[in-house]
């Protein structure tokens, strides 16, 4: 049905411009702050990343995004039963996730980088959003932008 967005304008401004940066694509948004259009804007490596929005777009069900709670949550989340996608503000620019090539990884990985809105909104709600139920599934779409952007990957948790 749909991809909507929630809170202030400015808010809501943060955010599509975050997914349009995760995605490569230009964002339109109807009088409901709903994605009504969304066109690739010619960046490489964005491919399955627009195809996942398209799909989250064109489904019978409605996602929401917005900026978490801070008060009611530790991390960014994705909130299956209503279909939301909470990214809390205070994990942005925050190093944290260990990262690196597949080898570098399996040695602990390099120095912690930095969480960024695109690669908060990749996890959330294109990841669990699109049906990853597993942080692994979820990580390896964040990877999709991570490579598109040029960041450093995310490195998978051990099976």
């Amino acid at each position: 049905m749909k991809v909507c967005f929630k809170g202030t304008s400015e808010e809501i401004s943060t955010l599509r411009n975050g997914l349009e940066t995760a995605t490569g694509s230009a964002i339109s948004l109807d009088k409901g702050n709903c994605i009504s259009e969304h066109h690739p804007t010619g960046a490489t490596g964005f491919k399955k990343l627009q195809q996942i929005l398209g799909t989250l777009v064109a489904s019978d069900e409605t996602y929401t995004v917005l900026f978490g709670n801070e008060d009611k949550h530790l991390y960014s989340y994705y909130d299956q039963a209503t279909r939301t996608a909470g990214i809390l503000r205070s994990e942005i620019g925050r190093a944290w996730y260990v990262g690196g090539s597949p080898l570098r990884c399996r040695f602990g990985g390099s120095a912690r980088p930095f969480y960024s809105l695109p690669a908060l909104l990749g996890h959330e709600l294109l990841g669990h959003g699109s049906g990853q139920t597993t942080e692994r599934g979820a990580i390896q779409v964040e990877n999709l932008v991570h490579g598109a952007l040029g960041e450093v990957p995310r490195c998978l948790p051990q099976r």
